[in-house]
C-alpha cells in the first residue's frame, strides 16, 4: 500500500504494513518498493498532453482505492494488468505525465511507463519479459538463501562449498582449495545471499 514503513514485525522493513490483516483484498505495493506502479501527475505548464481515457477505454478496472497520496487504480488490458497511482488527484488525468524518478531502478519504470502509453496512445504493446522464475532461478535462490544462513551460523566457505555444491570441499588441499571454483562460488553465494536478504528480495516484484 501507498502508506508509511512498518517495522513492527522483527524490527524488520517492508514494501507494505505487515499489520494489515490478511484478505482477500488485494495490497497496493508502495511506489518505491517495485517499478510496476506507473505514477501519473498533472503535467508542468509548459506542456499540454491530451486527458487519459476513460479507464473503460484502457482496460477492464480491477480495483479502485484512495489513500492519503492519491488515487490508485489497477486496469487489466489484454495480457497486461497496469498499476496506476495518480497525484494530485484527477488533474493527473486531464494533463497526465508519467513521473519517472532518476534511480537506479528507472529503466525497469520507464519499460513499463512505455508499455502504458502503447496501450492508451494505441501504439504496439512492447514486448516484456514473462514475470515468473523458471526452475534454475528458483534452485539458485534457495542455494543463495541457503549460502546466508550458512554463513550467519559462522560456516566457512568450505563448509558452505560441501554443504551446497560438492562435499569434496572439506577434503581439497589448502594450495588447491585457493583457486578452485568451489570456493569462488560458494564466496558468490553467499554474498548474492546476503545482498537478497538485505533488500535484494525487492526485485522480486519485477521478475528476474
Amino acid at each position: 500500500m501507498n502508506g508509511t514503513f512498518s517495522a513492527s514485525a522483527g524490527g524488520c522493513v517492508f514494501p507494505h504494513d505487515p499489520d494489515i490483516p490478511v484478505t482477500r483484498v488485494p495490497i497496493i505495493w508502495q511506489s518505491r518498493a517495485t517499478t510496476s506502479v506507473i505514477s501519473l501527475t498533472p503535467a508542468l505548464d509548459i506542456f499540454d498532453p491530451p486527458p487519459l481515457p476513460a479507464f473503460p477505454a484502457i482496460g477492464k478496472q480491477v480495483l479502485h482505492r484512495a489513500d492519503r497520496l492519491g488515487q490508485v487504480v489497477v486496469l487489466a488490458s489484454g495480457g497486461s494488468t497496469f498499476t496506476v497511482s495518480l497525484h494530485g488527484g484527477w488533474n493527473a488525468t486531464t494533463r497526465p505525465a508519467v513521473h519517472l524518478p532518476l534511480d537506479p531502478h528507472y529503466r525497469r519504470r520507464s519499460d513499463e511507463a512505455l508499455r502504458f502509453s502503447a496501450v492508451v496512445l494505441g501504439h504496439r504493446l512492447p514486448a516484456r519479459h514473462p514475470r515468473r522464475i523458471t526452475p534454475a532461478r528458483h534452485r539458485q535462490l534457495v542455494l543463495r538463501l541457503h549460502a546466508y544462513d550458512l554463513a550467519t551460523a559462522d560456516a566457512s566457505l568450505r563448509q558452505i562449498a560441501a554443504t551446497l555444491l560438492d562435499p569434496i570441499a572439506l577434503t581439497t588441499p589448502d594450495d588447491v582449495w585457493r583457486d578452485s571454483s568451489l570456493r569462488t562460488m560458494a564466496r558468490t553465494l553467499r554474498d548474492e545471499g546476503s545482498a537478497l536478504v538485505h533488500g535484494g528480495y525487492v526485485s522480486l516484484l519485477d521478475g528476474l
